[in-house]
């Protein structure tokens, strides 16, 4: 794990599976992409999921806070995923309290979802 407690996995099979509705991605789409982010609210730990549908995507992931003008952390930026689904786990306990927005930059332009911490 980095500075931010982050670690980039990848769920091999959980979003190609169609023979078992356990392992279907049951969050929203945005642009093309499944997104999400849980627990929210979180005080230290949440779970970034996300799914990317073609191959060699350049996908870019940060943080800002709630009025999007101060970029608090660049998790990654234009790197290379393959087709699949992915869960980042990100560290909290080093964010301010309060609303922070976490973008993940695509292809098609940004999908972004409000993470609330508390404290």
């Amino acid at each position: 794990m980095g500075a931010y407690g982050i670690a980039l996995t990848t769920m091999a099979g959980y979003a190609t599976s169609s023979t078992s509705s356990s392992f279907q991605i049951k969050y929203p789409t945005y642009c093309g992409y499944n997104f999400k982010i849980a627990p929210i609210p979180t005080n230290s730990l949440t779970t970034i999921y996300y799914e990317v549908e073609k191959e060699n995507e350049n996908l870019g992931l940060n943080i800002y806070d709630k009025t999007k003008k101060i970029k608090v952390k660049e998790v990654f930026a234009n790197k290379t995923h393959l087709k699949g689904t992915y869960s980042l786990t990100l560290e909290t306990t080093n964010l301010a309290t309060g609303v922070n927005l976490i973008e993940l930059s695509t292809p098609t332009g940004p999908v972004s979802q409000t993470l609330q911490i508390i404290k």
